[in-house]
């Protein structure tokens, strides 16, 4: 252990994990009445500093509170090479973070190519059961969802994914191909607490999309602040639809 500046301790270029502004200051909360209750853990690079492995926003909360010095579990300088210091940041991302999937993806891509799909569970520092367990119950909730006469086949593919992010392809590739018959094109899912939404749409509807997110690429401005208030609008539309007119109208 070793107390360390905090400004001699720099953040690596591969955390995938995230807070909300509200758990940011819940952990601010947290160090300011109790202080660090979990060392960091740290590379020291033999120059002064030391690369942060795991614990960057502890140590973003230290700095915004002032605290100088900071408790660190400090890996030799040398000791670690990169790879190892990724998948540790991996593996503590896995017990005490929010990883975000899309800047978990290139290393997930990296791990994959170089260890092989089948040594990415150790690497996460996931047990084989877990995954298996958590993969089952999702393959249950998707089939659930489909007409009667496709579930059979889905489970068939969604059998052999290992990972999450196997599972995430097949079924957007069922999507593509056998999403035609869904009754309504679309499928809402929940997994990790949040909602994963797939949409199979019809060509003049992907035109449409494509030809408004070229404008919006070419004002320069956002598609959450473009898109959203419209897809709000259409909701409140929804909202103020009678059912039983609905079940009435052949054309609605």
């Amino acid at each position: 252990m070793r107390l360390w500046d905090v400004d001699s301790l720099v953040p690596n270029t591969w955390n995938a994990q995230e807070m909300t502004p509200e758990e940011f200051a819940s952990l601010k909360e947290g160090i300011a009445r109790a202080g660090f209750l979990d060392a960091l853990t740290v590379s020291d690079n033999g120059d002064g500093t030391a690369t942060i492995i795991g614990g960057e926003h502890r140590w973003a909360a230290a700095k915004d509170l002032g605290i100088r010095l900071i408790p660190c579990s400090t890996i030799p300088p040398g000791e670690w090479d990169e790879d190892e210091a990724q998948i540790e940041t991996v593996r503590l991302n896995a017990v005490r973070g929010k990883p975000n999937p899309v800047k978990m993806r290139p290393l997930m891509h990296k791990f994959r190519q170089k260890y092989g799909r089948e040594a990415l569970p150790s690497i996460m520092g996931l047990r084989e059961d877990k995954i298996k367990k958590y993969l089952g119950e999702k393959i249950e909730q998707t089939a659930n969802k489909l007409p009667p006469e496709q579930r059979g086949e889905f489970e068939a593919k969604a059998r052999e994914a290992q990972t999450k992010e196997d599972l995430d392809k097949i079924i957007r590739e069922f999507m593509s191909t056998g999403g035609a018959s869904l009754e309504k094109s679309f499928l809402v899912l929940s997994w990790g607490h949040k909602k994963h939404v797939y949409i199979r749409c019809s060509e003049a509807t992907t035109k449409a999309m494509i030809r408004g997110l070229e404008r919006v690429e070419y004002a320069g401005r956002d598609v959450n602040e473009t898109l959203g208030p419209y897809l709000e609008m259409w909701v409140k539309s929804l909202d103020q639809v009678d059912p039983a007119d609905v079940e009435d109208d052949p054309d609605f």
